[in-house]
């Protein structure tokens, strides 16, 4: 492999310049509210060169520097695409001729909703082809790359799953970093391969890098091959509720769409229905906290001292008033789970 092929492309400019906000991408959101993404942008590069000076290069053989696009927030996905393709002649030794073309395209989208992160997605399909003589001597090799450059300012902590799919497309890898400390980071160079890791990021800022490179030189024989790698960024608030709540028992109790992660407490209110309500009771994680009789509208039930680095389930099992006297009240039950606060 030639030596300048593998210079490092200025993704950790681009990632300085996303984190301090120097780059801004405008995103539709809540007025006055800054947005969770500070800037991204999508970088890809092809190229190829011959070691040898005696080489000379015939058709368009890319550079060795990376093209970056800024990535809008909730729009379409953005496709970049770079492509090289030609030969090396040897002007010394006859015969001596290798041939190259090879392309990448990626593919970026970034989701919001209601001022937090959603999702991160990057896809990236690349390929690329060499036929060279045994005995060559231009020393021909060739590099295709994307990369994908996000900095986050989130205004509440949660936790960020990072999924990573390599079919074939070369090393790919996906990095979340605050400041200088790495937090979390998945790295693939096998064809076929998945990997998913969880970290908890706190409110404020961060930067997440993912890259995919596929490399080849003419020592390594001829080549024809094509992949394909998918890396996805999930986030969800600490605290937020991970589903809507469930149970026929809805109509008479309200389960909030989050915890009280400060207070830690969850706070069920009474809707109108309660009046049938004869008994309430509330469990958290399965184990029995509070009893309420005969509920009135409105009233609220404050559930404390829920552990911050724990998911909780509520679950409210209501028994209704009998139909008539004698006769057995029915029951009903809500229940509605919800992320840890922090790690």
């Amino acid at each position: 492999m030639a030596p300048s092929l593998l210079r490092p492309p200025a993704v950790a400019v681009t990632a300085a310049l996303l984190l301090t906000g120097s780059v801004l991408v405008a995103t539709p959101g809540t007025a006055g509210a800054a947005p969770p993404v500070t800037g991204a942008q999508i970088g890809v590069r092809a190229h190829a060169e011959a070691e040898s000076l005696q080489c000379s290069p015939m058709g368009n053989l890319g550079t060795d520097e990376v093209h970056h696009y800024p990535v809008p927030l909730d729009q379409p996905t953005l496709a970049r695409s770079d492509s090289f393709a030609g030969e090396f002649n040897n002007i010394v030794t006859s015969g001596d001729e290798t041939t190259v073309d090879g392309a990448i395209t990626g593919h970026a989208r970034i989701s919001t909703a209601g001022g937090a992160l959603r999702e991160v997605r990057f896809e990236v399909a690349d390929e690329m082809a060499m036929d060279a003589p045994p005995s060559t001597s231009c020393g021909v090799s060739q590099e295709v790359y994307a990369d994908l450059v996000v900095g986050l300012d989130l205004p509440r902590g949660g936790f960020l799953t990072l999924d990573l799919t390599n079919a074939g497309a070369g090393r790919v890898t996906t990095t979340v970093r605050t400041g200088g400390a790495t937090r979390a980071t998945l790295d693939s160079q096998l064809p076929s391969d998945h990997r998913r890791t969880r970290v908890h990021l706190p409110a404020g800022k961060h930067q997440l890098v993912a890259t995919v490179r596929q490399q080849h030189a003419a020592v390594d024989g001829d080549l024809d091959a094509s992949g394909t790698a998918v890396v996805t960024a999930s986030f969800v608030e600490g605290g937020l509720a991970a589903g809507p709540a469930r149970g026929r028992g809805t109509s008479f109790v309200g389960l909030p769409a989050t915890r009280d992660c400060a207070g830690g407490a969850v706070t069920p209110t009474f809707r109108r229905p309660a009046r049938k309500v004869a008994k309430a009771t509330f469990f958290v994680n399965g184990a029995q906290r509070r009893t309420v009789r005969n509920p009135r509208p409105n009233r609220t039930v404050r559930l404390r001292g829920l552990a911050a680095a724990q998911p909780v389930t509520i679950r409210a099992v209501l028994r209704l008033d009998p139909p008539r006297k004698g006769k057995k009240g029915r029951t009903r039950t809500v229940t509605r789970s919800y992320t840890a606060c922090s790690a």
